[in-house]
């Protein structure tokens, strides 16, 4: 088991093995997370990742993500939003979009209004996409979903890394640069994209409205 007092636990999603025509996880897997989230933790900060977006501005670029599972991805939102409502530092992490992001998911539930932040990394070695369309217009409102991009960019070798305390999460995006000309015996440059700090903070709070304001700085 975990430390007992981990700053942080993972909850890894394994998105290919049972996916179906309707299903990205399978009722197994699903179950076992749901477990995993009622669980008393003393971790400061939980991390449910998917190798796929969970955000609708990824099927701007292909179907490999959430975006074909709307029914299982409400049933998720649902469960995070109903499940932990009071527990604080709740993140969701992604790739594979061929271009980083930062998207707020919001809903209700009885605790009041509830938001989390999804953190995409991508591509890390991949041919950067953009979306079809302009990224703030994903919303997911046509599948009953509010979300709202406050960042995207594409470019290669781009990545995220996190550096947590207790109570703040400093946000980072890089994108990584070969030196030219390409010289084995040289390494490339790491250019700072993009920064930022998040607070540790419940999922669930205040009243239960659609939140006409951002409850994050971004």
């Amino acid at each position: 088991g975990p430390p007992e007092q981990a700053l942080a636990e993972f909850f890894v999603f394994d998105g290919r093995t049972h996916r179906s025509a309707t299903q990205m996880l399978g009722e197994v897997q699903f179950e076992d997370f749901k477990e995993w989230l009622g669980k008393p933790t003393r971790a400061r900060w939980q991390f449910i990742v998917s190798s796929t977006m969970f955000a609708e501005v990824a099927s701007g670029v292909g179907s490999d993500n959430w975006s074909m599972y709307p029914e299982e991805k409400r049933r998720l939102m649902t469960t995070v939003f109903e499940q932990v409502p009071g527990v604080e530092g709740v993140v969701l992490l992604s790739g594979d979009a061929h271009f980083a992001a930062i998207v707020e998911h919001r809903g209700t539930s009885a605790a009041g209004s509830c938001s989390i932040l999804e953190l995409a990394s991508s591509p890390l070695a991949s041919m950067p996409l953009t979306p079809k369309n302009e990224p703030t217009s994903y919303t997911g409102a046509d599948k009953g979903f509010n979300e709202r991009v406050a960042f995207l960019q594409t470019g290669s070798n781009m990545y995220v890394t996190v550096r947590l305390s207790e109570h703040v999460a400093k946000i980072r995006f890089w994108a990584y640069q070969e030196l030219m000309p390409v010289d084995p015996d040289r390494l490339g440059e790491e250019r700072l994209v993009r920064e930022l700090e998040i607070p540790r903070r419940p999922v669930c709070e205040g009243t239960a409205d659609r939140f006409h304001h951002s409850r994050w700085e971004l």
